[in-house]
C-alpha cells in the first residue's frame, strides 16, 4: 500500500508543482492522467460485488442472479485436507468465490498507462514497435486488423482497500505493480518470429482444420444464460476466435472492441502457459493447494471493463460481443481505443 500511495503522490506533485514543458511532451490519443488513474480506481472498487456468488460448497450463501457462475467442484459444505505437520484429514469449510487478481490494460499508444496516470513518450516511433490498427496486405489495405500494446497489471483491490486481509481464501499477490508490457517483446509485435523462435504451436493451431474445432466452442459460449467455453479446446476464446498466433495481431470483425479484449485473453494465455493455478477437489489439489495444469482452464476466468466504460457483471471468455459491446468505446477524442479490463478468477478453497 505504501507503494501505491507514494506513486500516487509523486503523481499529484509532478503534476500540479511543476509547470512542464514535459507535459507538451504527452502524446495525444494517450488519456493517461490522474483523473484516468482514479477513475479505474474507483470502478475497480465500485464493482467488487461481483466476488459474488459466495457459495459453501454448491449452496450459494449470498447468491448474484445473473452472474457468470460455475459448478462448485466440491458440492458439500465440509471439505477435507492433509495438513502439516502430521498429515492427516482435517476439516474445513467448502468455500468459492470470484476474486480480482489483475488489470489488464490494451492500448494503442505504446507506453501509454490509464491505470497508473502517466505516460512515457518515445521522441520519435520506434522501428518495430507497432501501434493502433494496421492495413492486411492480403485485403490490399482495405481491412484493418486491431493491433495493440497490453500491460499485465498486479491489481490485487482487497489489497488496496485494506479489507479482508486475513481470510485464508484470498490469494495472496501483493501491491499495485506492472507485471508484464508486451512493448519489450519482440515476439508481440511479428507472429513470423513468434511462430518460429517462440511459440511453435502456432503451427498445429493457427490453421483451417484447427479452427473448426472452434466453431463448437463458440456456440457453447453463445448459449443464453449457461453459455461458457469449453475447457478442452483450450486454443479456442468463443466466439471471439483463436488464441493462435499468441500476437497482437486479431481480426476485428467482431467489433474494435472485442478485438482488444481478445489481446488481453491472448496475454493472459501467455502468462499462464505452464504455471496455471487452478482448482479441483479437496484433499487432492485445489482447494487444498494450488496444481499445475498443462492449459490454462478457460471457465476459471471472467472479465470487467473498468475503462473507457464500467461494465456492471463480468462475464465469462467467449461471449458474443453484440450482447455487450456496444457503447463500449465512445468516441471521445483521447480516450477511445484504449481499455482497462479486470480479470476476476475463480477461487474454491478448504477454509479451516
Amino acid at each position: 500500500m505504501q507503494r501505491a500511495i507514494i506513486l500516487i503522490s509523486l503523481m499529484a506533485f509532478l503534476i500540479t508543482t511543476i509547470s512542464l514543458p514535459s507535459l507538451a511532451l504527452l502524446r495525444p490519443g494517450c488519456p493517461a492522467s490522474p483523473e484516468t488513474m482514479l477513475r479505474v480506481l474507483t470502478n475497480s472498487i465500485a464493482t467488487l460485488y461481483n466476488i459474488l456468488p459466495i457459495k459453501i460448497g454448491a449452496v450459494p450463501l449470498f447468491p448474484f442472479p445473473g452472474a457468470y457462475d460455475t459448478k462448485a467442484s466440491w458440492p458439500f459444505p465440509i471439505c477435507f485436507c492433509l495438513r502439516p505437520p502430521l498429515f492427516i484429514p482435517l476439516p474445513g469449510l467448502a468455500i468459492g468465490h470470484w476474486e480480482p487478481i489483475e488489470a489488464y490494460e490494451v492500448v494503442k499508444v505504446p507506453f501509454c498507462f490509464p491505470s497508473l496516470g502517466f505516460d512515457i513518450p518515445t521522441p520519435a516511433p520506434i522501428k518495430g514497435l507497432l501501434a493502433g490498427k494496421e492495413a492486411d496486405r492480403m485485403s490490399n489495405g482495405e481491412h484493418q486488423a486491431p493491433f495493440a500494446q497490453v500491460h499485465q497489471l498486479t491489481y490485487e483491490v482487497w489489497r488496496i482497500i485494506r479489507l479482508f486481509m486475513d481470510f485464508i481464501c484470498l490469494t495472496p499477490m501483493g501491491e499495485i505493480d506492472v507485471s508484464y508490457i508486451t512493448e519489450v517483446d519482440p515476439f508481440w509485435q511479428n507472429d513470423l518470429l513468434n511462430a518460429i523462435l517462440n511459440d511453435p504451436a502456432t503451427v498445429l493451431f493457427a490453421n483451417p482444420v484447427a479452427q473448426l474445432a472452434c466453431m463448437v466452442d463458440a456456440a457453447k459460449s453463445a448459449l443464453p444464460k449457461v453459455g461458457r467455453p469449453i475447457d478442452v479446446l483450450f486454443w479456442c476464446m468463443g466466439t471471439w476466435g483463436s488464441i493462435y498466433p499468441t500476437t497482437g495481431h486479431t481480426m476485428d470483425e467482431a467489433g474494435y472492441t472485442n478485438g482488444n479484449l481478445d489481446l488481453a485473453n491472448k496475454q493472459l494465455y501467455r502468462s499462464l502457459t505452464g504455471r496455471i493455478i487452478t482448482t479441483g477437489r479437496p484433499t487432492v489439489t485445489g482447494m487444498c493447494q494450488p496444481y499445475i495444469r498443462p492449459f490454462w482452464k478457460k471457465s476459471q476466468y471472467s472479465w470487467l471493463m473498468l475503462f473507457p466504460v464500467c461494465m456492471g457483471k463480468r462475464m465469462p471468455i467467449g461471449r458474443p460481443s453484440i450482447t455487450w459491446s456496444q457503447g463500449k468505446n465512445p468516441p471521445v477524442p483521447g480516450r477511445c481505443d484504449h481499455f482497462v479490463w479486470m480479470l476476476y478468477r475463480k477461487r474454491e478453497c478448504c477454509a479451516f
